[in-house]
């Protein structure tokens, strides 16, 4: 999923770039364009991270709900995995479930660092999504 969301920033991000290239490429020196390509370099990793973020976001809301569901609390983030997340709090326990929270917020901390990202996150997936 995330190889997608990279690629989806990548391509919008070259398609952007590709237009100014074709609008300044006579009106402007080199440089400009060199700048511009730099630009679009650090828009794109810039934007990937902050999908990233947001899809880890996505799974802190749905193990909060499981930790809800586990407690009766009704609210979920998640309203329409109400069922998935109700099945995993029975089939949890408290500790086991704050355990997983904790290996989630321990990934975002290493995404934060300068660890390789596939193995971050298949370490961490491995934690979290096993029996």
């Amino acid at each position: 999923m995330l190889r997608a969301v990279r690629e989806d920033v990548k391509r919008e991000t070259d398609e952007a770039l590709k237009q100014e290239q074709a609008r300044y490429k006579d009106a402007t020196d080199g440089a400009w364009l060199e700048e511009r390509e730099e630009y679009y370099k650090a828009l794109t990793e810039s934007l990937y991270l902050q999908r990233r973020a947001g899809l880890i976001e996505i799974l802190f809301a749905w193990w909060t709900d499981v930790l809800r569901a586990s407690n009766g609390v009704a609210q979920r983030n998640l309203p329409r995995a109400k069922e998935e997340t109700t099945a995993l709090a029975k089939r949890f326990g408290i500790a086991e479930i704050l355990k997983r929270i904790r290996c989630l917020e321990e990934l975002r901390d290493h995404l934060g660092r300068n660890i390789h990202e596939a193995l971050a996150i298949e370490v961490a997936f491995l934690t979290i999504f096993t029996a």
